[in-house]
């Protein structure tokens, strides 16, 4: 947005809006209180690595959804093998942080190496490579 010839660019957080801009005098920042609540929506589809990776007890998997989605978040191991459905649900947009916990399952049904997991949320697919090591 352009404003009295300047760029003018804005960011707001928590109900406070922080405003940059450039005119012909130059760079100036500004602060200015707002009571308007403003619900950001992720413009983007994406998935995380998980953390920690290597895995021995639980892990740490994040996602993010740029629409409500119906949304599956599954487990294979390095031959295809579908091991685990940690989500299959439909979910609002947003990001979303699970905990896998893999100490209830036992080293028979999941021994240690690599395992990925694949997020499809409507047309979007990503996959990420987990390591298990207890």
């Amino acid at each position: 947005m352009y404003n009295y010839g300047g760029l003018v660019v804005w960011t707001s957080w928590e109900g406070t809006e922080i405003k940059t801009f450039c005119d012909a005098e130059g760079w100036e920042s500004g602060v200015e209180e707002n009571n308007q609540q403003t619900e950001i929506s992720p413009r983007l589809f994406s998935l995380n690595q998980n953390y920690p990776n290597p895995v021995n007890s639980n892990t740490v998997i994040e996602y993010t959804l740029a629409e409500n989605s119906k949304v599956y978040l599954k487990v294979f191991d390095a031959s295809g093998k579908q091991i685990s459905t940690l989500v299959n649900e439909e979910q609002k947009s947003g990001t979303y942080r699970l905990t896998w916990d893999i100490r209830g399952v036992t080293k028979k049904q999941l021994p240690n190496g690599v395992y990925f997991y694949r997020l499809i949320a409507g047309d979007y697919t990503d996959t990420k490579k987990i390591i298990i090591c207890r």
